[in-house]
């Protein structure tokens, strides 16, 4: 196989239709802290936002309204953030 006879592969690569995408996604979401009840081994626990993970509803509220999701648009994909112990 000669060079040239790869020119056609290398000429659809480049052109924009066989380039990798990227998928957008949205900011990262933050919802917490859930407080186990009496006591309890929080990671024992399944919470409410846990129980629908196949679709997350980001305007739900949890807790009688008290624990919401919020947006945190400085976390970013790939740096480690600093946050209190708990909280957002």
């Amino acid at each position: 196989m000669r060079l040239g006879d790869l020119d056609w592969l290398w000429r659809a690569i480049r052109t924009r239709r066989y380039r990798r995408r990227r998928p957008k996604l949205s900011e990262w979401s933050f919802i917490g802290p859930f407080v186990a009840p009496d006591g309890k081994n929080p990671l024992d626990e399944v919470y409410p936002v846990e129980k629908t993970l196949d679709k997350i509803e980001l305007t739900k509220k949890y807790n009688d309204g008290k624990l919401a999701w919020t947006t945190k648009p400085k976390w970013k994909d790939g740096v480690v953030t600093k946050r209190a112990a708990g909280y957002g």
